[in-house]
């Protein structure tokens, strides 16, 4: 009888397309992803298209986006119990959804600009949980981890940290690196030539205490020796010059744009700094 009761006023309620009814258990279970819970400044949501100013208790479905703007913070309950942060000027995308209970679910979120930060409470699969940019993903269990998603110019950078648990990124290279707490990896691609490098690091201890404020994100994306490890193969390329029967090997010059990676990447940090500010 209960369970009649509930299927009913379910039906009719203005929740109902955020729920389904467990025939096995006869208990509700959430088709949405979350829900917000803190918001200060401006923020919206695109959902089928359509943009909307959005304010706390807004709930968000699979496919649904969420974008902020200058000095903007919002915070989220996801299902899952996992708490997700997005800082100033950002944009992340909940791609794919399945849930069946707090332990057994399926989750994409694709961070498309800004920053992320989010604590995963309840363990789950492998391969379950996956954060993505376009440069790579990271698949957890259970962490507090920190996303950076940024593009100037010619520059693409993700940057992927840890303050406790394990996970695994992939770049889109299909290199692996291995995250434990205090990692960071970095990743980047200059869209000049497509080349993609990264460098794994660890987080001071300063940075590590600030990181314990649970409003805090990752402040600048580390500088990394790109010229060394990335871009340095741009001085050494060679092509092949067909001359009627005679091949001969000669230099390329290196493209104009790839030496302001250090400038662009200086640059985001700076924004990044004043973002933190501004909250």
């Amino acid at each position: 009888m209960n369970r009649l009761f509930f299927a009913l006023a379910l039906t009719g309620s203005v929740w109902a397309q955020d729920f389904t009814l467990d025939k096995s258990t006869g208990k509700p279970v959430p088709t949405y992803v979350g829900e917000l819970k803190v918001m200060r400044g401006k923020a919206f949501k695109v959902s089928d298209g359509k943009t909307t100013a959005i304010k706390i208790g807004e709930r968000f479905q699979k496919s649904d986006s969420i974008t902020t703007k200058d000095s903007a913070f919002v915070r989220l309950a996801l299902v899952d119990d996992t708490v997700l942060t997005l800082g100033p000027n950002s944009e992340m995308k909940f791609t794919e959804f399945s849930f069946k209970n707090k332990n057994d679910r399926e989750m994409t979120l694709e961070l498309i600009r800004g920053q992320l930060r989010s604590k995963v409470q309840n363990k789950a699969k492998e391969n379950q949980i996956i954060y993505k940019t376009t440069l790579a993903v990271m698949g957890v269990r259970g962490t507090e981890l920190f996303v950076n998603h940024q593009v100037l110019n010619n520059l693409a950078v993700s940057e992927f940290s840890l303050s406790e648990g394990l996970a695994e990124v992939t770049d889109v290279n299909g290199q692996k690196h291995l995250l434990s707490k205090s990692d960071r990896i970095i990743v980047v691609q200059d869209s000049a030539t497509s080349h993609l490098g990264s460098e794994k690091k660890q987080i001071n201890e300063e940075l590590m205490k600030a990181l314990d404020q649970e409003e805090s994100l990752m402040p600048y994306i580390e500088m990394i020796t790109l010229d060394h490890n990335i871009f340095s193969w741009l001085n050494k390329q060679k092509v092949i010059v067909q001359d009627g029967n005679k091949k001969e090997e000669s230099s390329v010059a290196p493209n104009e744009a790839s030496p302001g990676w250090e400038q662009n990447l200086q640059k985001l940090n700076e924004q990044l700094k004043l973002n933190q500010r501004r909250r």
